[in-house]
């Protein structure tokens, strides 16, 4: 009747690559059924975008038609490039939004702290404005508005904000985002402007983050009893009433920022009163790997449900988390590993509607690459050694995904690719 195929273009994007539907099935509903089948397919392997491309409008019929059809969907258009199949068959690039939601969160929950190099790229004109504008959207108590920002790119000023700066931080940043404040009393003698302020920084550490950038909020350094910050009050022409709290520089990343451990759900979030846990089923597991001449290749098991995921088990009574990933990892893979336990991950989610929480406990395990097979084949249908880009396509939950990520990046930083 019908057929559809998704490519991945990139680590968050998906195109829909091509589409065919029967001429006696046109105009059934075939096509709209195959493509909400297909979103629904992208959403739950993680994927933030959507891209399709066809001859643009005005060309051919049957082009105009199947245009029609993609704006119906909900597809946006993006750009028109004639280079792509030549001017007389000018590609019209259309791009969907997935999943705004999912994409929010997984964004907070990947945005991390960057004190690395930077590469020499400028950051357009548009792009600070845009995370200027996020960080000004900010909450502001009593409305009072008291942070205001600027932007430094120009190299000269900022090779005078370097010189000020010591010791030195972000020296390579092609730019750097000024924070500004003005102690006004809000409500019933009450300054809110700490509150405003770092407000504001978070949405823009986001907006850097989702631009493609890295930054770090740096508040303590320039604010010290060396005051710094005045010194870069005095290079920008802040005038009086106005004290500079915090520097974020701006830029493409030479590196991965670490991964870091941080303490548990339960350590930290609880459910009507302090410390009061929900109940957390504990497991341990590991990111397995093993080299070979095509690169890094990783272990997927396949559990009965059909879902494709990572190592992992309950913890026994009187185990280390060590021992359970290693005993977790021979049972369902049939390998034995070399645990790397400087790599530590938790992954948390609840279990359903059970109002139980699971929190896994992920290593690194080095294998070498032979045949694995599980040992009980009800609970685990088959093993197999994929590349990353096709783990990240076939793990069904985005938690994994993440872990997997964080541990390629490790791995690469620590040994190579």
């Amino acid at each position: 009747v019908g057929f559809l195929c998704l490519k991945e273009t990139g680590r968050e994007t998906v195109e829909l690559a091509v589409m065919g539907v029967l001429k006696e099935y046109l105009r059934h509903g075939v096509g709209k059924a195959l493509f909400k089948a297909a979103k629904s397919h992208a959403i739950r392997l993680g994927y933030a975008l959507m891209q399709v491309k066809t001859v643009a409008m005005g060309y051919y019929a049957d082009y105009d038609e199947t245009n029609r059809f993609y704006q119906a969907m909900g597809f946006m258009e993006l750009e028109v490039i004639p280079a792509v199949w030549g001017d007389e068959n000018p590609c019209q690039i259309y791009v969907m939004p997935l999943n705004d939601s999912a994409s929010l969160l997984r964004l907070i929950l990947s945005r991390r702290s960057y004190r690395g190099g930077y590469k020499p790229d400028a950051v357009p004109r548009e792009h600070l404005t845009a995370i200027m504008e996020a960080g000004l959207a900010a909450p502001s108590g009593c409305n009072k508005q008291t942070t205001s920002l600027i932007a430094v790119d120009d190299p000269e000023t900022l090779s005078k904000l370097r010189a000020v700066i010591d010791p030195p931080v972000a020296e390579t940043a092609p730019a750097v985002i000024c924070v500004l404040t003005r102690r006004i009393i809000a409500y019933r003698d009450r300054c809110f402007a700490t509150q405003d302020y770092a407000a504001a920084i978070e949405n823009m550490l986001l907006a850097i983050t989702a631009l493609g950038y890295r930054s770090c909020w740096y508040e303590g350094h320039i604010t010290d009893n060396d005051r710094i910050c005045d010194k870069i009050a005095d290079v920008l022409k802040v005038p009086e009433g106005y004290e500079l709290v915090c520097i974020l520089p701006v830029g493409r990343a030479l590196d991965e920022p670490k991964p870091l451990i941080k303490k548990t759900f339960n350590e930290r979030a609880w459910f009507n009163a302090f410390g009061e846990n929900i109940e957390t089923e504990r497991s341990c597991g590991a990111v397995v790997y093993a080299r070979s001449w095509q690169g890094l290749r990783f272990a997927l098991i396949r559990s009965a449900s059909g879902n494709w995921g990572l190592p992992k088990g309950h913890m026994e009574e009187g185990e280390t988390e060590q021992e359970t990933a290693l005993r977790e990892v021979k049972e369902e893979t049939g390998l034995t590993v070399t645990l790397n336990s400087r790599f530590r991950t938790i992954e948390e989610h609840p279990l359903g509607r059970s109002g139980r929480l699971k929190e896994v406990a992920y290593f690194l395990g080095q294998s070498a690459l032979k045949t694995a097979k599980p040992r009980d084949t009800k609970e685990i249908r088959s093993v197999e050694w994929v590349s990353y880009r096709k783990a990240m396509r076939l793990l069904a939950f985005p938690g994994d995904r993440r872990v997997l990520r964080d541990a390629r990046q490790y791995i690469i930083k620590h040994n190579g690719d």
